[in-house]
């Protein structure tokens, strides 16, 4: 979910002032890509992404609407066993699946709790809610936020400066082969070749 939002904000940085295209993000990530790895202490969004990504699913949501507009329909339905799923997370991240409620001592051996429990058929529940939240998230952000972005980025990112120097076409079929080896569907040669140009023209 994390990388879905990131790549939605860097794709289109005048979300952050209500003006989607204001910015183009490809144009931002040409100058300086180092500072676009999520995760990194330079990365320009992580307040951003982390209203959206952390807390109540209540806040998620209306974080997800300041700067996207209104949540998917999915999101706003399931509200309630996303954060009771957000609970039992913490719960088992957090605290080993303890009772907060239930006291310490100076001899904790005498006051361990029972571990909360998922029975398979609720853990099967879980995983299938995480698949079909962040499907959710990826067709409402997809189309109108984040298009080829991601694959651009790579180019930028990732393609070799050797490479770079080539021809047109030659980074294009590098493009197209990259695109195969990260799993993702490649499409006809043509496409590269015209993301090619555009990075070149900006």
């Amino acid at each position: 979910m994390r990388s879905i939002i990131s790549c939605a904000i860097e794709s289109k940085p005048g979300v952050l002032i209500c003006i989607h295209n204001a910015v183009d993000g490809v144009r931002l990530l040409k100058t300086d890509y180092r500072k676009y790895k999520v995760g990194t202490w330079k990365y320009p969004y992580s307040r951003q992404v982390n209203m959206i990504c952390q807390g109540t699913w209540i806040d998620r949501n209306r974080n997800f609407t300041k700067l996207f507009g209104k949540p998917p329909e999915f999101i706003e339905r399931k509200q309630n066993e996303l954060d009771h799923l957000r609970n039992l997370r913490n719960k088992i991240a957090h605290n080993y699946g303890r009772n907060h409620s239930y006291d310490s001592s100076d001899m904790p051996i005498f006051n361990l709790m029972p571990s909360e429990r998922i029975s398979g058929e609720s853990l099967i529940k879980y995983m299938q809610l995480i698949n079909e939240t962040v499907q959710s998230f990826e067709n409402h952000l997809y189309k109108k936020y984040i298009g080829s972005y991601e694959i651009i980025k790579h180019y930028i990112i990732h393609c070799p400066p050797r490479v770079k120097r080539e021809a047109k076409a030659n980074r294009a079929r590098w493009l197209k082969e990259a695109v195969g080896r990260n799993g993702l569907k490649s499409v006809g040669i043509q496409y590269y070749s015209d993301l090619i140009e555009y990075i070149d023209s900006i």
